[in-house]
């Protein structure tokens, strides 16, 4: 085995660490959207409780205290949809990070594997070479 060869299966194998580790940091981009969607279903229900609590308030001041609180709802909505939306496109990029790592893992093996058949072929040549000098010497082929 050549050193290029050596290089390349070393370069490969620190690849292959990388594509390990983003698909980790994919899987935990995963779970922090499953959690947003999570907070923004909650969020979502409390407005709905909200407005209807809102409808039966019977007082101004009532009235007033519920109307604070849906806003409070509707602004905690609001921040929970725009997490979830930055948990999206967190996966996205992570996404593409693992795409891209796993085209240079697999280019680099794409080496190794020219490399290998360039060396075998380079060594069937010689072998062949040296079988004609022999036989052009006189000498048997083994």
């Amino acid at each position: 085995m050549s050193a290029r060869t050596k290089r390349l299966e070393r370069l490969v194998r620190v690849e292959h660490d990388r594509v390990a580790a983003k698909e980790r940091e994919l899987g935990e981009a995963r779970s922090a959207l499953a959690a947003a969607d999570a907070a923004t279903a909650r969020a979502a229900g409390a407005l709905e409780m909200g407005l209807a609590r809102w409808a039966d308030a019977e007082t101004a001041a009532d009235l007033a205290d519920v109307s604070a609180h849906r806003e409070s709802l509707r602004l905690r909505l609001a921040a929970a949809r725009a997490d979830a939306e930055a948990a999206r496109r967190e996966v996205a990029s992570r996404e593409k990070a693992l795409v891209a790592a796993r085209v240079s893992e697999r280019r680099i093996e794409v080496l190794i594997e020219t490399a290998q058949r360039n060396e075998a072929a380079r060594e069937a040549r010689l072998e062949r070479r040296a079988a004609d000098e022999r036989a052009a010497r006189g000498r048997p082929v083994p």
